[in-house]
């Protein structure tokens, strides 16, 4: 699997964070006149990453640790020790984590490691923090990460206050049992734009640091720690194979949970005995899991169709398949809605805009993918899938629009997938009739740096790559334009 898709790597989803996080300064309480006196008494971070790991839980007031040695800030964010400038019943801490973002880039944050390692079951996958900001409803992203790069998970809280200590909750269901940690990431207002200025509306305070995880005699279940260890399955694929390790058969990243299960409702087109299901957790909306193939598979010219049974909680829910090749990192998806709630139904993705002469052997699945849709866990984040099939007989769903048939009804420019991204992403956009098309790509300044499409193209739905090898990072504009319809998006590329 091509892991920069799904992997943050100090970045997350603009589209996400968009939606649900809005910095929108507010006046805070009359502790604010000691935070602005604060702000100029900084130490230098580490210059290099030898840091002095620390034991859980953290509340600084162990003055003999050098604390000047335990965070690594990046990108312009500082984080030190000092004392708890609004101590009180919420917080009487003598000294309290202070963290200033005087950055380049809205993810700037600083992360430290931890003197054990812990690990997150079913049961025990939370940590609490106090939090003290300047403004409410400010995004914070507290990342799991493995010290040696190995792995990483995101979650994100909220803000609810501004000027006073509140406790936030971040949720790690999802995160495989597998996997053991001992780094903590933490990037304030981590929204697109939010880089602060170093002043007091960019600077926050934090405490009291619980990881909430599994204790060291608890038992773990069997599964892949990382996609190597996956055991690649057969396609079609009908999950009743009692003999199979379907314990190893999924990879779910940021918070999808795949496994297979017994039916829950063998009734209708499937009575069959055994299929898989997809648990949405509290991650980002891309949430979502995959399966490699035991022997490569090319698409079939005539039959450019993949086709599953699906049992969704809600109707018009847009599922993402995608195919991988494992080696080259090449990628084709496309989106098809639910139509109906509760029972099975068998749904299609065309596949005809990968081509038929390349390989795949990986197959991706995102529920739910659609901005802002953040899972819970619970039941109408909860899927079941069965039969996948490719190169199968069907008829191709347009994208969003899964009674249309083969046409799409309207003119549409999607949001690129991934996003951000580096150094490719994929651009879909879909024509109710045959249309000279543009599609142009600009940077900021408003200088084209790429013309992805220009000439007549079929009604449907069309897909194209953008490389943004050759380009610094940044935002970028990519606009649509046929016939009469323009419509333009944004786009992130980290490097």
């Amino acid at each position: 699997m091509n892991k920069i898709n799904y992997s943050l790597a100090t970045t997350a989803c603009a589209l996400l964070l968009s939606a649900i996080f809005t910095a929108s300064p507010t006046a805070v309480s009359d502790a604010q006149a000691q935070i602005s006196a604060t702000n100029s008494q900084t130490t230098e971070q580490p210059a290099e990453i030898d840091l002095v790991r620390i034991p859980l839980p953290v509340d600084f007031e162990d003055q003999t640790i050098d604390w000047d040695n335990v965070f690594f800030g990046f990108e312009g964010a500082f984080v030190d020790v000092i004392e708890n400038p609004d101590q009180n019943e919420d917080n009487p801490s003598d000294f309290v984590g202070r963290y200033v973002k005087d950055a380049e880039i809205y993810w700037a944050g600083a992360f430290f490691w931890t003197e054990d390692t812990f690990w997150f079951n079913e049961e025990n996958n939370t940590i609490t923090m106090d939090v003290w900001s300047p403004r409410a409803n400010v995004g914070i992203n507290l990342k799991l990460e493995q010290s040696d790069g190995s792995g990483e998970f995101d979650s994100f809280a909220v803000t609810s206050t501004s000027g006073e200590w509140e406790t936030l909750t971040w949720s790690y269901s999802g995160v495989p049992q597998q996997i053991d940690w001992d780094q903590l990431t933490i990037i304030f207002d981590f929204h697109v734009g939010q880089n602060g200025d170093g002043g007091p509306d960019w600077t926050w305070y934090f405490d009291n640091i619980q990881v909430n995880a599994a204790g060291p005699d608890d038992d773990r279940e069997e599964g892949p720690g990382t996609p190597e260890d996956l055991v690649p399955i057969s396609l079609p694929q009908d999950f009743e194979e009692d003999d199979f390790d379907w314990n190893f058969a999924f990879f779910g990243f940021e918070s999808g949970m795949m496994a297979r299960v017994g039916n829950p409702d063998p009734s209708g087109i499937n009575t069959s005995d055994w299929v898989g299901r997809m648990i949405k957790g509290s991650g980002p909306f891309w949430a979502g899991g995959f399966m490699h193939i035991d022997e490569p598979f090319t698409i079939d010219a005539d039959m450019p169709v993949a086709t599953m049974k699906v049992w969704s909680p809600r109707e018009n829910v847009p599922i993402l398949f995608k195919v991988e090749n494992q080696t080259t990192g090449a990628e084709y998806e496309m989106i098809s809605n639910t139509t109906v709630a509760g029972e099975w139904e068998e749904m299609s993705w065309d596949l005809s805009g990968a081509g038929t002469t390349g390989e795949w052997d990986v197959i991706v699945m995102i529920f739910d993918f659609q901005d802002g849709a953040v899972g819970d866990g619970g039941e109408d984040f909860t899927w079941f899938f069965d039969d996948i099939e490719v190169n199968a007989e069907g008829q191709p769903v347009s994208i969003g629009n899964p009674d249309l048939g083969d046409n799409p009804r309207s003119f549409e420019l999607a949001q690129n997938y991934p996003n951000p991204f580096n150094p490719t992403t994929q651009i879909q956009f879909q024509l109710p009739e045959a249309s000279e098309v543009m599609l142009e790509v600009y940077n900021m300044a408003g200088q084209r740096v790429g013309v992805l499409a220009n000439g007549s193209f079929s009604a449907g739905t069309h897909s194209v790559s953008f490389d943004a090898a050759s380009l610094a990072s940044g935002v970028y504009l990519y606009r649509l334009t046929a016939g009469s319809f323009v419509q333009t998006r944004k786009m992130l590329l980290v490097k």
